[in-house]
Protein backbone atom coordinates (compact mmCIF):
# COMPACT_ATOMS: atom_id res chain seq x y z
CA UNK A 1 0.00 0.00 0.00
CA UNK A 2 1.02 3.78 -0.67
CA UNK A 3 1.73 6.51 1.49
CA UNK A 4 -1.40 8.35 -0.14
CA UNK A 5 -3.31 5.00 0.49
CA UNK A 6 -2.56 4.80 4.34
CA UNK A 7 -3.52 8.47 4.79
CA UNK A 8 -6.91 7.79 2.79
CA UNK A 9 -7.60 4.46 5.15
CA UNK A 10 -6.74 6.70 8.56
CA UNK A 11 -9.09 8.95 7.74
CA UNK A 12 -12.12 6.63 6.55
CA UNK A 13 -11.55 5.55 10.32
CA UNK A 14 -11.76 8.26 11.90
CA UNK A 15 -14.67 9.58 9.89
CA UNK A 16 -16.16 6.09 10.90
CA UNK A 17 -15.15 6.76 14.77
CA UNK A 18 -16.88 10.24 14.46
CA UNK A 19 -20.14 9.10 13.05
CA UNK A 20 -20.33 5.96 15.36
CA UNK A 21 -20.03 8.49 18.16
CA UNK A 22 -22.67 11.16 16.63
CA UNK A 23 -25.04 7.99 16.44
CA UNK A 24 -24.69 7.04 19.94
CA UNK A 25 -25.08 10.32 21.37
CA UNK A 26 -28.25 10.62 19.48
CA UNK A 27 -29.68 7.50 20.91
CA UNK A 28 -28.19 7.32 24.11
CA UNK A 29 -28.75 11.12 25.35
CA UNK A 30 -32.37 11.97 27.09
CA UNK A 31 -34.95 13.33 24.90
CA UNK A 32 -35.55 16.43 24.64
CA UNK A 33 -37.55 18.36 27.50
CA UNK A 34 -39.94 20.64 26.56
CA UNK A 35 -40.25 23.58 29.51
CA UNK A 36 -42.49 26.58 29.13
CA UNK A 37 -44.36 29.42 31.76
CA UNK A 38 -47.85 28.98 32.04
CA UNK A 39 -50.38 31.89 33.11
CA UNK A 40 -53.61 33.50 33.92
CA UNK A 41 -54.29 36.85 32.56
CA UNK A 42 -55.37 39.88 35.04
CA UNK A 43 -58.49 42.06 34.46
CA UNK A 44 -56.28 44.54 33.53
CA UNK A 45 -55.12 42.75 30.69
CA UNK A 46 -51.55 41.97 32.36
CA UNK A 47 -50.32 38.22 32.13
CA UNK A 48 -49.31 36.96 35.76
CA UNK A 49 -46.99 33.98 35.34
CA UNK A 50 -48.34 31.26 38.10
CA UNK A 51 -46.21 27.81 37.26
CA UNK A 52 -43.51 26.52 34.52
CA UNK A 53 -44.34 23.56 33.18
CA UNK A 54 -41.46 20.76 32.04
CA UNK A 55 -42.36 17.65 30.17
CA UNK A 56 -40.09 14.62 29.68
CA UNK A 57 -40.84 11.48 28.21
CA UNK A 58 -41.81 9.93 31.71
CA UNK A 59 -43.15 12.59 33.44
CA UNK A 60 -44.53 16.27 33.49
CA UNK A 61 -43.54 18.68 36.39
CA UNK A 62 -45.74 21.52 37.43
CA UNK A 63 -43.52 23.92 39.68
CA UNK A 64 -45.15 27.31 40.90
CA UNK A 65 -43.04 30.31 40.00
CA UNK A 66 -43.05 31.47 43.43
CA UNK A 67 -43.37 28.58 45.89
CA UNK A 68 -44.98 30.56 48.71
CA UNK A 69 -48.36 31.35 46.30
CA UNK A 70 -51.62 28.72 47.58
CA UNK A 71 -53.49 27.70 44.82
CA UNK A 72 -56.65 27.09 46.38
CA UNK A 73 -57.43 24.69 43.04
CA UNK A 74 -55.52 23.60 40.81
CA UNK A 75 -57.22 21.73 37.28
CA UNK A 76 -55.75 19.23 34.94
CA UNK A 77 -57.73 18.57 31.99
CA UNK A 78 -57.53 15.68 30.13
CA UNK A 79 -57.41 16.56 26.31
CA UNK A 80 -59.54 14.61 24.49
CA UNK A 81 -58.20 14.50 20.71
CA UNK A 82 -55.15 12.53 23.05
CA UNK A 83 -56.75 9.02 22.72
CA UNK A 84 -53.95 7.39 24.06
CA UNK A 85 -53.74 9.71 26.96
CA UNK A 86 -57.34 9.21 28.07
CA UNK A 87 -57.43 5.41 27.42
CA UNK A 88 -54.73 5.23 29.61
CA UNK A 89 -55.40 7.35 32.66
CA UNK A 90 -55.48 4.53 35.02
CA UNK A 91 -51.74 4.12 34.51
CA UNK A 92 -50.63 7.58 35.07
CA UNK A 93 -49.51 9.06 39.00
CA UNK A 94 -49.48 12.67 40.54
CA UNK A 95 -46.88 13.05 43.21
CA UNK A 96 -46.88 16.08 45.46
CA UNK A 97 -43.28 17.74 46.16
CA UNK A 98 -43.25 20.06 49.45
CA UNK A 99 -41.52 23.05 50.12
CA UNK A 100 -38.68 21.25 51.03
CA UNK A 101 -38.48 19.69 47.25
CA UNK A 102 -39.41 16.45 48.81
CA UNK A 103 -41.42 14.61 47.01
CA UNK A 104 -44.22 12.57 48.81
CA UNK A 105 -45.85 9.14 48.19
CA UNK A 106 -47.48 8.84 44.38
CA UNK A 107 -51.46 8.65 44.45
CA UNK A 108 -53.21 7.59 40.90
CA UNK A 109 -54.13 10.34 39.15
CA UNK A 110 -57.45 8.78 38.15
CA UNK A 111 -58.20 8.55 42.50
CA UNK A 112 -60.83 10.65 44.05
CA UNK A 113 -59.91 14.18 42.90
CA UNK A 114 -60.20 12.84 39.47
CA UNK A 115 -63.77 13.08 37.56
CA UNK A 116 -63.99 10.34 34.87
CA UNK A 117 -66.84 12.07 32.91
CA UNK A 118 -65.30 15.44 32.57
CA UNK A 119 -61.35 14.44 32.38
CA UNK A 120 -60.55 16.55 35.22
CA UNK A 121 -58.34 16.54 37.92
CA UNK A 122 -59.16 18.74 40.44
CA UNK A 123 -57.15 19.62 43.70
CA UNK A 124 -55.49 22.31 45.88
CA UNK A 125 -51.91 23.17 45.63
CA UNK A 126 -51.36 25.15 48.92
CA UNK A 127 -48.70 23.31 50.64
CA UNK A 128 -46.81 21.77 47.58
CA UNK A 129 -44.24 23.91 45.64
CA UNK A 130 -44.43 21.28 42.41
CA UNK A 131 -46.51 18.32 41.47
CA UNK A 132 -45.35 15.55 39.22
CA UNK A 133 -47.41 13.56 36.86
CA UNK A 134 -45.61 10.18 36.24
CA UNK A 135 -46.64 7.96 33.17
CA UNK A 136 -46.59 4.50 34.29
CA UNK A 137 -47.38 3.21 31.02
CA UNK A 138 -44.99 1.45 28.07
CA UNK A 139 -46.57 3.46 25.36
CA UNK A 140 -44.56 6.84 26.18
CA UNK A 141 -47.31 9.48 26.42
CA UNK A 142 -45.50 12.55 26.79
CA UNK A 143 -43.07 11.68 24.65
CA UNK A 144 -42.97 14.31 22.08
CA UNK A 145 -45.78 16.42 23.15
CA UNK A 146 -46.38 19.45 24.31
CA UNK A 147 -48.29 20.23 27.33
CA UNK A 148 -51.14 21.70 25.67
CA UNK A 149 -51.32 18.34 23.35
CA UNK A 150 -51.93 16.74 27.35
CA UNK A 151 -53.95 18.87 29.38
CA UNK A 152 -55.69 22.11 29.99
CA UNK A 153 -54.77 23.93 33.23
CA UNK A 154 -56.83 26.11 35.49
CA UNK A 155 -55.48 27.85 38.44
CA UNK A 156 -57.85 29.10 40.86
CA UNK A 157 -60.82 28.35 38.31
CA UNK A 158 -58.76 30.70 35.72
CA UNK A 159 -57.56 29.52 32.84
CA UNK A 160 -54.03 28.54 32.22
CA UNK A 161 -52.07 29.79 29.22
CA UNK A 162 -48.71 29.59 28.24
CA UNK A 163 -46.73 32.71 27.41
CA UNK A 164 -46.15 31.97 23.48
CA UNK A 165 -49.76 31.56 22.94
CA UNK A 166 -50.22 34.51 25.47
CA UNK A 167 -48.51 37.00 23.66
CA UNK A 168 -49.40 35.36 20.08
CA UNK A 169 -53.18 35.99 20.60
CA UNK A 170 -52.55 39.37 22.04
CA UNK A 171 -50.69 40.44 18.81
CA UNK A 172 -52.38 42.52 16.34
CA UNK A 173 -51.70 42.00 12.53
CA UNK A 174 -51.64 44.35 10.20
CA UNK A 175 -52.03 44.09 6.40
CA UNK A 176 -48.99 44.92 4.71
CA UNK A 177 -46.87 44.76 7.48
CA UNK A 178 -45.26 41.79 9.44
CA UNK A 179 -47.04 38.63 9.06
CA UNK A 180 -50.51 39.15 7.01
CA UNK A 181 -52.47 36.62 5.61
CA UNK A 182 -52.85 36.28 1.99
CA UNK A 183 -54.89 33.97 -0.41
CA UNK A 184 -53.62 33.84 -4.45
CA UNK A 185 -56.10 32.65 -6.34
CA UNK A 186 -55.49 31.21 -9.92
CA UNK A 187 -58.80 31.97 -12.63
Amino acid sequence: MTRTGSKLAGKSWNFRLQLLIILSSILFLPARVMCATYGITEPTGNFVPKVTVTVGNKEILIKKVKPTDRFQSISLILNKKNRALVRNVGLLSIQWVDQQNRPRKPIPFAGPRYNPKKLVFKDSMTRSSALRIIDKSTRGLFAGKEFSDLFTMHVDGQLCLSTESFYEKERTVKLDSGRDLSIDVDT
